[in-house]
């Protein structure tokens, strides 16, 4: 596909060149031109397309392969990311074994409704006054170990097919391939906690164990936001890892 050099509207304020070329890549990565598992252009033809050298090009992606936005593969070329199970656990799931190796989790879902968000919610959302959110409760588990309860919050509007379909297993998958959302990522915000009545019951806890609350706003690449999780963690014979 040819791409067309940035407009105005497009360029952002001064700043090394690489850096302009990488902001216009992702945003046509995040406006779906490029889809996850596509290939890009080759570093010549973006460079003659945007009018700078290979070398800027090939700084560019090199940043962005960094960020996990793109795959380089060697002899093929350079891809969009997707979000397979290597990438979610390297990226995304901090919570490692103290041994042996990574593993991604299955889960299960508790329940999934539309509710009214609260404020904070609304806030870190960016929800209209009236808007609602659908609220997700699911247990991640690492082998037959419980290990994760996740609370998901995100826009009903937005997200609302969801309901009726079967709960994706991988949703950052389906939010690019159904919704046409490309994440960027998040970050944690970490805290020891005493497992709530719900939460050690869901984990196979004594009330009040030690947890981990691990709170993200996940944000897509054109930096609007997708949604709020909470993650509860059990602490025993697992870490945090923040990579």
């Amino acid at each position: 596909m040819d791409i067309q050099p940035p407009t105005l509207s497009e360029s952002p304020a001064p700043r090394p060149l690489y850096a302009q070329i990488r902001a216009v890549l992702t945003r046509r990565i995040a406006a779906g031109i490029w889809r996850p598992g596509e290939m890009l252009p080759s570093e010549a033809r973006i460079a003659a397309d945007l009018g700078v050298s290979q070398g800027t090009v090939r700084k560019a992606l090199d940043e962005m392969a960094a960020d996990h936005v793109v795959a380089r593969r060697q002899g093929k070329g350079t891809f969009v990311a997707g979000f397979d199970e290597a990438r979610l656990v390297s990226q995304f799931l901090r919570l490692k074994p103290d041994s042996g190796a990574a593993l991604y989790p299955t889960s299960r879902l508790l329940s999934l409704a539309p509710g009214r968000p609260s404020r904070r919610e609304r806030d870190m959302l960016a929800l209209e006054p009236d808007e609602e959110v659908l609220r997700v409760k699911r247990l991640r588990l690492l082998g037959a170990m419980p290990v994760i309860f996740e609370t998901i919050v995100m826009s009903r509007p937005r997200f609302g097919a969801l309901e009726s379909e079967p709960f994706p297993h991988n949703l950052y998958e389906a939010y690019a391939a159904r919704f046409g959302v490309m994440i960027r990522g998040g970050r944690d915000r970490i805290k020891a906690a005493a497992a709530s009545a719900e939460e050690a019951d869901v984990l196979k806890l004594p009330p009040g164990a030690p947890v981990l609350a691990i709170e993200c706003l996940t944000m897509a690449m054109n930096d609007t936001p997708v949604e709020w999780r909470r993650s509860v963690a059990t602490t025993e014979r697992w870490h945090y890892d923040g990579g």
